[in-house]
């Protein structure tokens, strides 16, 4: 049996300083913290990790939030030699593989035409600024190829019999809840990396041996759906202002909330 806390879209950069001794007091030392991006803002994310570890183990994605007022490559190059940046360095121990993937929208999942601005990402991260609608969606894809093909790097480097992929975008559609109901269908676009799932659905099939959990967040909207016997998606709910964390367990294969 194997703990762990998780959390991700905690959004930092939303709280005072009140909320962020709240959020540092409900984390328990004993156990490590695994977290699926959005932590805050270029500006202040090396800090807020670093005030974060000072607290318990961590271990964490980058989100599209992670990004913002900086580029991709940029953001990526300042965690290059973090220890806690999980794409970098998996948690491997005991037949159990703990990796992670930063992930990205590919914009293939809904109409991303129907809201070719329905996430700040346009605006705020190098990137994509003063792009076209059409360039966007090619970079945004262009992401999410590179997430899975990194995601299959650390498949076949580290192999165990119970995967944990830690990611921030959800790979389904199915998994994207808002209001408590499946989303509007045309602004998945935005927030689901399909080709990540087309990847997952395959590799789960392949290794029937294997389980393999998907720990996301960006949508906000908590859901849990098993995609096949041994593929499960967990998306964690979320509200700005109000970061939480919330404890897991790993027994006999499965992941559960504690």
């Amino acid at each position: 049996m194997y703990r762990f806390q998780w959390t991700s879209d905690i959004h930092l950069d939303s709280v005072d300083e009140n909320g962020f001794n709240l959020f540092i007091d409900s984390l328990d030392s004993n156990y490590p913290l695994f977290i699926s991006g959005d932590i805050s803002n270029s500006r202040r994310i090396v800090a807020d990790i670093q005030r974060i570890s000072s607290k318990t183990e961590t271990h964490f994605v980058m989100g599209n939030h992670d990004f913002y007022h900086s580029s991709i490559n940029e953001m990526r190059r300042v965690f290059r030699e973090t220890q806690s940046y999980l794409p970098n360095n998996p948690v491997v121990f005991d037949n159990i593989a703990m990796i992670g993937v930063d992930g990205w929208a590919d914009g293939n999942s809904g109409d991303f035409y129907a809201f070719p601005d329905a996430v700040n990402d346009y605006k705020l991260i190098n990137d994509f600024s003063g792009k076209s609608f059409t360039a966007r969606k090619h970079l945004m894809e262009n992401l999410a190829y590179e997430s899975v093909f990194y995601l299959d790097k650390l498949l076949r480097e580290y192999e165990a019999t119970t995967v944990i992929v830690f990611t921030h975008v959800p790979p389904y559609a199915a998994a994207h809840y808002y209001n408590n109901q499946v989303s509007n269908s045309a602004i998945t676009a935005h927030f689901i990396n399909t080709a990540m799932g087309d990847y997952l659905t395959q590799y789960a099939l392949d290794n029937p041996e294997k389980s393999l959990t998907v720990m996301c967040g960006h949508t906000h909207g908590a859901s849990v759906i098993n995609m096949t016997k041994n593929l499960k998606i967990i998306v964690n709910g979320a509200r700005y202002q109000a970061p939480t964390v919330s404890l897991f367990e790993i027994e006999d294969n499965y992941v559960h909330s504690v």
